[in-house]
């Protein structure tokens, strides 16, 4: 497989620009898009030297995008391009609004809030943006849950910013970097899966390069900010340093780096987990609270003034019949949990801190963080587990719905755990030469894998536990 490792094109104000390989997977993309969708030039496009290249008005075919000389073409060509169904600063609040309709407890969250009004001036900014509009819509057909991340990560975005009154320029920032940052994605090679099981090494590569490959989009646009291209540039990062591209830590990211990255999971957190069980917007809140230490620091503590302000009840929503059936489930979970955690436990302790190796402590604050979620869940304890005996015993049905939620947070706990063996196997995938580190990581790697996770009846699947439970793949 070709890595994206090409020399670049140009510099664009001596920063780095995407190479031509780089951008011939954009331009495939748009050529395998024009089987699906009409494509048209809405304008002549004309190379550096002011040479006709495709003339105005022409539906464009596969053939044409393949072969346009790319080397000879502006940076920005594709904003004489129309997409059919293309996004505009006109229609970018009609997608807000089915995104919103979509959902009835986001349709609450953001009726309360009058979000719609409050988003409405800032789509007007992506008028001065014509090219990076086209690209918006060639993602959204391309990478439809990406697409979904970028509404939902503005939206909350702006909500949070507009009631903690932040500086209109910063909010700006925040708006466009949530909606441009899965642009990069466009400039990887189409064999590259977001939900491929088995990545390889290369690939995982690869993939992890589109926050780079954004940004050195990004920065070819005299109207972006360095404030939005960093942010592309970042927003994969961890503050614990487990994310990429480089793996940075704390405050070297940038803050609205780090409130996208915080957005960010809490669309998957609310995708995957909340939403299949009925909870609203607000059940965010606890999300938050037990990451909060080691991964989303201040700007999920602000997050969290803005999700309580909206009181809800959580009832319970699974039906009774399965409740015997589910809260044994909730004590298998528990017992996994804490098999885990023991295990990742004596992995880093056996580890060890007289090392100097950047993955191995990123690996190591994976399990603090573990360890920190679960004290902050509040519930994830023998003492709820004394509690929930009591409510079987007495059949306190109104208090399932707490059980309900209990689980919810267990599975947010499950999710980290997940990712800490990826990045154990990671780890052992990238470093094959044996020493002491690597044959430590891959013996707690084999026990983990050791522990079996708990069994769901065919009743429970057929609700909504089979989607919150059942493995998600997502490389991102």
């Amino acid at each position: 497989m070709t890595k994206l490792v090409a020399a670049p094109l140009r510099a664009v104000n001596n920063r780095p620009a995407l190479s031509v390989a780089e951008q011939q997977y954009y331009l495939k993309r748009l050529a395998n898009l024009s089987q699906r969708v009409a494509i048209h030039s809405v304008s002549n496009i004309n190379n550096t030297d002011n040479h006709l290249v495709l003339p105005q008005g022409r539906q464009l075919q596969a053939d044409e995008l393949n072969n346009l000389p790319l080397a000879s073409l502006e940076y920005d060509f594709d904003k004489n391009l129309h997409i059919e169904g293309q996004i505009t600063a006109d229609t970018i609040p009609g997608h807000f609004k089915l995104m919103i309709e979509a959902d009835s407890h986001i349709k609450s969250f953001s009726e309360a809030h009058h979000s719609l009004e409050r988003i409405a001036p800032y789509c007007e900014i992506l008028a001065s943006h014509p090219s990076l509009l086209t690209k918006l819509t060639c993602l959204s057909y391309c990478y439809p849950h990406a697409f979904k991340n970028a509404l939902f990560t503005a939206w909350l975005g702006v909500i949070c910013a507009e009631l903690k009154k932040d500086p209109v320029a910063q909010t700006q920032a925040l708006f466009l970097s949530a909606l441009l940052q899965g642009l990069g994605l466009l400039f990887l090679p189409s064999s590259i899966s977001l939900e491929a099981k088995n990545l390889t090494a290369e690939e995982r590569v690869t993939l992890h390069a589109y926050p780079t490959l954004g940004y050195k989009l990004l920065v070819g646009h005299k109207k972006i900010s360095d404030d939005v291209a960093r942010a592309i540039l970042e927003h994969r990062e961890n503050l614990d340093g487990s994310g990429y591209p480089t793996g940075k830590l704390g405050n070297n990211i940038s803050p609205t780096a780090q409130l996208l990255n915080v957005l960010s999971s809490l669309h998957a957190a609310y995708t995957y987990r909340l939403k299949p069980a009925c909870r609203p917007i607000s059940a965010l809140a606890s999300i938050i609270k037990m990451n909060g230490h080691t991964r989303f620091g201040r700007s999920g503590i602000k997050l969290i003034e803005v999700l309580q302000d909206e009181k809800a009840t959580y009832e319970a929503t699974l039906p009774s019949e399965v409740m015997p059936e589910f809260i044994a489930l909730v004590r298998e979970t528990f017992g996994y949990l804490k098999q885990c955690i023991e295990r990742a436990e004596s992995l880093s302790v056996a580890i060890g801190f007289r090392h100097n190796n950047s993955q191995l402590y990123a690996l190591q604050n994976r399990i603090i963080h573990i360890d920190i979620a679960i004290t902050q869940s509040e519930v994830i304890n023998d003492a709820y587990l004394r509690l929930m005996e009591h409510i079987e015993k007495k059949q306190l049905t109104h208090a399932y719905g707490e059980i309900e939620d209990t689980f919810l947070r267990m599975h947010e706990v499950v999710f980290h755990i997940e990712k800490l063996r990826q990045s154990l196997a990671v780890f052992a995938e990238e470093n094959p030469a044996e020493n002491e580190h690597v044959q430590t990581v891959r013996e707690g790697l084999q026990e983990l894998d050791r522990i079996a996770a708990p069994s769901i009846s065919a009743a429970l699947k057929a609700t909504w536990i089979g989607p919150v439970t059942s493995q998600r793949h997502d490389n991102l």
